[in-house]
């Protein structure tokens, strides 16, 4: 029934947006979907059917992307990429240009359009798989949930507040900021070296943010406040860089400091 509605939704898709959307989107949740059911009938723990789950839609999307590559006949797939964003911000700042405002906040504007594009650039893909954890964490969780409403057995009902990732992940991050860090000292001068630092940094330091959001909930459920103002809370410091930061912080300092005074293990 899963596999049909995929396929349905995939089709239209198609026929909608062409081709590329259609096999992506079969490519990305179809993946995801029957990696999740897998991790649930092997009885792995959650952390585990994240880390896998992410693991294999992040590969299909791979395999995908050089598949178009070896076949498109418009360019490579980041070629095409880019030239969206160009044009993406392009229309931002003709529109903005339109607007009365002084010289002086159109030309700030602009210095910002000019580093979005450039951050662009070079991390899209580590964007892209950013969201795509983001996106396995909120199927695996509501999964569960409705599991459990339907009455199914879930191996392991660790609720996401008390989501532990294994600690093995911060050496990924380690090196990626490590290779970001030499390029902004001027210790190393290589484009792929900033590129590839960039793109794991952003995708490791999801996983903090993941662990962070999962400390706040914890002890979210803990406070007397009522359940509305904490929802709005929440969702006020998602929309706020300063405090992303701050969340993504906590879940790697999570590490060393146990904020939610769990047993340090793999859950």
């Amino acid at each position: 029934m899963g596999g049909a509605l995929l396929l349905a939704i995939a089709l239209i898709l198609a026929l909608l947006f062409g081709n590329t959307i259609g096999v992506g989107f079969l490519a990305e949740f179809g993946v995801l979907s029957q990696a999740l059911v897998i991790g649930f009938r092997r009885k792995l723990d959650t952390a585990r059917i994240i880390l896998v789950t992410f693991g294999l839609t992040l590969a299909a999307v791979i395999l995908l992307v050089a598949g178009l590559n070896a076949f498109s006949r418009e360019g490579s797939i980041s070629e095409q990429i880019r030239e969206q964003i160009d044009e993406s911000i392009s229309q931002t700042l003709q529109t903005y240009e339109q607007l009365e405002i002084d010289n002086k906040q159109k030309e700030i504007f602009q210095q910002t359009a000019v580093m979005v594009k450039n951050f662009m650039h070079k991390g899209y893909s580590g964007v892209y798989a950013s969201l795509t954890l983001l996106l396995v964490v909120g199927n695996c969780f509501v999964s569960k949930l409705l599991l459990n409403k339907m009455g199914y057995e879930v191996p392991d009902n660790t609720p996401f507040s008390r989501l532990v990732l294994p600690e093995e992940l911060v050496w990924g991050f380690i090196v990626s900021a490590a290779m970001l860090a030499s390029i902004h000292l001027s210790l190393v001068n290589s484009a792929l070296v900033e590129i590839i630092g960039l793109n794991l940094t952003l995708i490791f330091a999801t996983f903090y943010l993941v662990q962070g959001l999962a400390i706040l909930l914890f002890w979210a459920q803990r406070s007397r406040i009522p359940i509305i103002l904490k929802w709005i809370a929440f969702s006020l410091l998602l929309v706020q860089p300063f405090f992303l930061l701050l969340i993504t912080g906590a879940g790697l300092f999570d590490i060393w400091f146990d904020l939610r005074k769990l047993q340090k293990k793999t859950v």
